[in-house]
């Protein structure tokens, strides 16, 4: 894709979310429903929105990490509820990387026909790895997967699994008897599922993928989830920063607006350079990844990135609340569900101690 086609994706994409969305209506703590984020799904994979964080290789035209980092970016300004990350990003990457097995299932992706998700890929609250299974044996047995997100409206759904010792990747369709999926609501408003495994044969999965080439399919998955998560982080913090300054200029203390304070003024200001530093280290990280294979020769990079970001992002949370007081916290301001989203994107893959684990055996 030329520099032209690409500044129109954008132009349509901030033309649509301008426009066209309203977090309101999409949230699924309020009186939305999953059909209206899965009517945005469908109609943004419909303007190309998908075919962009593919390679030409397999059916797209974008795919480079600094295509996802500005699209997820836009995503984290206008708070974007949609599967769009568990999806599209961390299952069409393993997809896209078993090769002709996967093809078919990542066409119908790719145009929004299908949503999956994953089980058991260092999954959204531990550094838990693959999941243990035996697909051969007779005896009963049942794995709790946790909080998966949007698996309760996936249509199937990608399970890392280790049978016997040796690595697999299954897929499996969320109808099938072997998955049991309890509805709920994040705290972010996106919809989650508390997922159970039952009894799992190979006759009721389809192998994709088995061998040691699974861990690096998963690896690169991740990291690539963690260059989106990172990008939607900074794209919440510009929209903190600018919420925050806004408020300021009209709450009035003492007679005068509350942006005359010097110690708010020094406040927003580090909020700025706490933005504006996390930008810059995502655009120069991102823009040096063109293919999925380059991730794993910036492994701890990224690691680093996604802990710094998500440093910068408490620290600019935690200061947008106090700059607001109280009212932060209400459903009638935009700014606490920004607030609930930084938290839930700050505890992806385990959250800060476990990243910092992962950096330390790297280093090792």
């Amino acid at each position: 894709m030329n520099s032209e086609e690409r500044d129109l994706l954008f132009a349509s994409v901030n033309k649509y979310l301008t426009h066209s969305y309203n977090y309101y209506d999409f949230r699924l703590d309020g009186s939305a429903s999953s059909e209206s984020v899965m009517k945005m799904y469908k109609e943004t994979c419909d303007l190309g929105w998908s075919a962009f964080l593919f390679s030409e290789e397999v059916g797209g035209f974008g795919g480079a990490a600094i295509d996802i980092a500005e699209l997820f970016e836009k995503f984290g300004n206008h708070r974007v509820v949609t599967p769009y990350l568990e999806s599209q990003i961390t299952a069409g990457t393993i997809l896209s990387g078993i090769g002709e097995k996967g093809s078919a299932v990542l066409g119908e992706l790719i145009v929004g026909n299908i949503t999956l998700c994953v089980l058991g890929s260092s999954d959204r609250y531990s550094d838990s790895g693959p999941i243990a299974l035996n697909l051969d044996t007779l005896d009963d047995f049942a794995f709790d997967c946790g909080a998966v997100p949007w698996a309760p409206i996936a249509d199937k759904m990608l399970v890392v699994a280790s049978n016997k010792g040796e690595d697999m990747l299954l897929l499996v369709d969320r109808q099938s008897p072997c998955i049991s999926v309890e509805r709920r609501v994040g705290v972010d408003g996106s919809l989650v599922g508390n997922v159970t495994i039952n009894n799992l044969r190979r006759d009721n999965c389809e192998i994709l993928a088995e061998g040691s080439a699974v861990s690096d399919i998963v690896k690169i998955a991740c990291l690539k989830t963690s260059i989106a998560l990172c990008a939607e982080a900074v794209g919440a913090m510009e929209s903190l920063l600018r919420q925050t300054v806004e408020y300021t200029k009209t709450r009035k203390q003492f007679g005068q607006p509350i942006s005359n304070f010097q110690v708010l003024q020094h406040m927003m200001a580090n909020m700025f350079v706490a933005h504006t530093t996390s930008h810059e280290m995502l655009k120069g990280i991102a823009s040096e990844i063109s293919t999925d294979a380059d991730h794993l020769a910036y492994e701890r990079e990224i690691m680093l990135l996604k802990h710094k970001i998500n440093k910068e992002s408490k620290y600019v949370r935690h200061s947008a609340m106090q700059c607001h007081g109280g009212i932060a916290t209400t459903d009638e301001l935009m700014l606490g569900h920004y607030l609930k989203r930084l938290v839930v994107i700050d505890n992806y893959f385990g959250g800060p101690h476990v990243d910092m684990d992962r950096i330390n055996r790297e280093a090792d």
